[in-house]
């Protein structure tokens, strides 16, 4: 086996090992200017200092961030483990969900994301009778990755969030004829008054 081989970081990236030349204790690059790794306090100060209320729920070993913005409750969730970390984490997605009434125009779905960028909409149905439109954007942290670039990631969600619920104001009622019993509401009322 080639050096080069030997020197193949987790990430698949050419170098020395994440592990072994940086501190992954810190989280940061020997220069201590990026952040090799994300853990759950790095993004709940990021999202305070953006103006964000934050709160922690862990389960099963995993944490959640939960916030809001513009009225709408979202989470960011932590994704892959930076090697030698237990609380380190290579990515993270943001996921805001709206419960579904009725029926959900599949054209609509297509049509947002056909014309927007870094985050996608598509629907889940969680059980047979209950169905989730869902707004994701994933966001990578390895290689490292600036606290600016952070907060940047951070700006484009609540864009996002927001470009959301303008369009589905506009969108979805020209797209069906509403009932009663249709239409797209947050999938929690706990945390709507929650905002930044």
């Amino acid at each position: 086996m080639s050096d080069m081989a030997s020197e193949i970081d987790a990430a698949g990236v050419p170098g020395q090992s994440l592990v072994a030349a940086n501190d992954v204790t810190r989280g940061r690059d020997n220069s201590g200017s990026l952040l090799l790794g994300v853990a759950s306090d790095d993004v709940k100060e990021t999202l305070q200092a953006a103006g964000y209320r934050v709160e922690v729920l862990t389960g099963d070993g995993i944490a959640v961030l939960r916030s809001a913005t513009g009225g709408l409750p979202f989470d960011v969730r932590l994704g892959n483990r930076l090697p030698g970390s237990e609380e380190r984490h290579l990515d993270m997605t943001f996921v805001a969900l709206f419960a579904v009434r009725g029926v959900f125009p599949e054209k609509l779905l297509n049509d947002w994301n056909r014309s927007r960028r870094f985050g996608r909409l598509f629907l889940d149905q969680a059980t047979p009778d209950q169905e989730f439109l869902v707004l994701s954007m994933d966001v990578g942290i390895a290689g490292g990755v600036s606290a600016q670039y952070l907060r940047a990631q951070m700006e484009i969600w609540d864009a996002l969030v927001n470009q959301l619920i303008a369009w589905l104001r506009t969108a979805l009622p020209t797209a069906v004829e509403p009932t009663a019993k249709d239409g797209v509401g947050p999938a929690s009322e706990d945390i709507a008054s929650a905002k930044h």
